[in-house]
């Protein structure tokens, strides 16, 4: 707890150490610690702040780093995917967006990158392109949908929503 209340202190004298940090899980940690305090910036709305965290975490990634510290380095490119969205620098937003397409495990591993960059594109009013992104994100997640609806196939949802909703009440649905 006391870490958390001083991770801007903390890391900021550990960073101008850096130098002096040859052990490379010391600089893991280290980059684990920004990564900290780059969500807490974040949080506050100090995106230039955050920015910079980020930025010094990712330069204390190895080169191996989607094989050597996958979560880590995942949960950094989330945070400078969403960053970039917050400050309207969609290119930004886009490198990481698409190296985690290309790295991730899972599919699991994608939804906030997919989540950040559908906002992102419903946001710039590019609704097309964030409904075929959103298609694409539940397709890799094993879900299915026609390419044409016709009536049957509205009706026939319509009777499994009935179906599933036979027993709740209003409240259940709150």
């Amino acid at each position: 707890a006391q870490v958390a209340e001083n991770i801007f202190e903390i890391v900021y004298h550990l960073n101008q150490a850096l130098d002096r940090i040859d052990d490379p899980r010391e600089r893991i940690t280290l980059a684990g610690h920004n990564l900290t305090a780059a969500i807490q910036a974040k949080n506050s709305s100090a995106y230039p702040s955050a920015r910079k965290y980020l930025y010094k975490a990712m330069g204390l990634l190895t080169e191996n780093c989607w094989a050597e510290n996958y979560d880590l380095t995942l949960a950094i490119h989330n945070e400078h995917c969403e960053l970039g969205y917050l400050t309207g620098d969609h290119e930004t937003a886009g490198r990481y967006f698409n190296a985690i397409a290309s790295h991730a495990k899972t599919p699991i591993d994608k939804v906030k990158a997919y989540e950040t960059r559908i906002i992102m594109l419903s946001a710039s009013n590019q609704l097309t392109q964030a409904i075929m992104l959103g298609i694409e994100a539940l397709k890799s997640l094993g879900m299915t949908f026609p390419q044409k609806v016709s009536k049957i196939d509205i009706f026939r949802g319509l009777v499994q929503v009935g179906w599933l909703m036979r027993k709740k009440s209003p409240d259940d649905l709150v």
